[in-house]
């Protein structure tokens, strides 16, 4: 699998967060989509600890909508920096 580029994460994790923020959510499909990503980014230095939580806390997310409010505004506030 390829490294991930700046325009990759940015595909991918705006796909993520649609498919979260979907009326239907599928969390197996998400997880599958998530671990490819971040087999990527294992090869990518520049991914942002953000990232890598936000990969990893979907649980949490579920649990909690607040900590799941904060860290989607946190990805998508850095997506809007991207050109």
């Amino acid at each position: 699998m390829n490294a991930c580029d700046e325009s990759d994460l940015r595909h991918e994790l705006r796909g993520l967060i649609n498919m979260e923020q979907g009326k239907t959510f599928d969390v197996e499909t998400w997880r599958a989509r998530a671990a490819r990503l971040r087999e990527k980014l294992s090869q990518w230095d520049g991914a942002a600890h953000l990232v890598w939580h936000y990969l990893d806390d979907l649980d949490i997310r579920m649990k909690d909508g607040r900590y799941g409010n904060v860290q989607i505004d946190g990805i998508l506030r850095m997506l809007a920096k991207f050109p």
